[in-house]
């Protein structure tokens, strides 16, 4: 469905796939990529860590898409209120939300609702096929 559609997205900042990581906002000066989303603010996160192998790497870009709900079993940039970001599934329980990685060497990840900031969904992914792009 995405297919034709192009959006320039700003790179912002990065997601950790492992412990968690945080970043803070780059502002507007930063560099865009086309990207195949409709979701007119988009944005894209690179990837440290290893806690999604072996389905993602490190280095993989993803593309955010902000306007989206996300849904159970989806894949997720979490923004937690202490600034934390992190790249998992997402497993929304009644009153927490559970965060989970592909490499089993990484625990499931609990959260009160009120500890998460932004919860978005990843429409796509860039890999680079040799080394990081930025």
């Amino acid at each position: 469905p995405y297919w034709g559609t192009t959006t320039l997205a700003p790179i912002i900042s990065w997601a950790r796939a492992g412990e968690g990581g945080y970043y803070e906002d780059q502002g507007s000066d930063v560099p865009h990529i086309p990207v195949p989303c409709k979701d007119a603010n988009c944005y894209v996160l690179s990837t440290e860590g290893n806690s999604m192998e072996p389905v993602f790497s490190e280095g993989d870009l993803l593309v955010v898409a902000p306007n989206s709900e996300a849904q159970p079993g989806d894949h997720v940039m979490v923004k937690t209120m202490e600034d934390e970001v992190l790249f998992k599934i997402y497993r929304p329980r009644e009153k927490h939300i559970v965060l989970c990685s592909y490499n089993h060497r990484y625990e499931p990840r609990w959260f009160n609702r009120s500890e998460i900031r932004k919860i978005h969904p990843v429409q796509s992914v860039i890999r680079p096929l040799k080394g990081k792009i930025f």
